[in-house]
């Protein structure tokens, strides 16, 4: 089996049998909703918080456990998917990724070929990590730029984006 390890994250679960293999590969919960693009008068104080990053009871604390997330910080991170299910599920093939990440998309993706054994397994990057715009919300209580922008998701995409607009006042 060849595995192609490299930045953070899509990592893989495989169950070999006998005569066949089973694998799926993180990333599979879909693609973080968007940043709409929003504008606010000068005297408008936003407070935007992201939710609890924790998921075992852990108080929120007023935001000191938000979920800090990838986009809004200024970083897509790589993409990656096995081969295992390749041109066979509507989301594992180069028309779907090229469509997400238009001329950002990896290369090579559109020469991937479905494994069809547990040696032909290949963990492919359909995107490199890279950086992006950040939506320019700044939390006035806290400073942080986490609370507006794109959701919390495997694939990130975008953070439209957060403007003081003087006309609005």
């Amino acid at each position: 089996m060849k595995i192609v390890y490299g930045g953070r994250g899509g990592r893989r679960g495989i169950v070999p049998f006998e005569y066949s293999f089973w694998a799926d590969s993180a990333g599979d919960g879909g693609i973080a909703g968007k940043g709409g693009n929003i504008k606010v008068s000068e005297n408008c104080k936003i407070y935007s918080y992201n939710g609890n990053k924790y998921t075992d009871s852990t108080e929120y604390n007023d935001g000191e456990n938000q979920l800090e997330i990838y986009a809004q910080g200024g970083i897509l991170r790589s993409v990656y998917k096995l081969n295992s299910w390749w041109n066979y599920k509507e989301n594992y093939n180069y028309e779907f990724f090229s469509g997400l990440f238009g001329t950002t998309i990896a290369e090579n993706v559109d020469k991937v070929i479905m494994a069809e054994t547990y040696n032909e397994l290949e963990l492919v990057c359909v995107r490199y990590e890279q950086s992006c715009e950040k939506s320019g919300y700044i939390n006035p209580e806290t400073g942080s730029e986490q609370g507006v922008g794109s959701g919390a998701g495997y694939i990130e995409l975008s953070n439209g984006t957060y403007e003081v607009d003087p006309s609005l006042n």
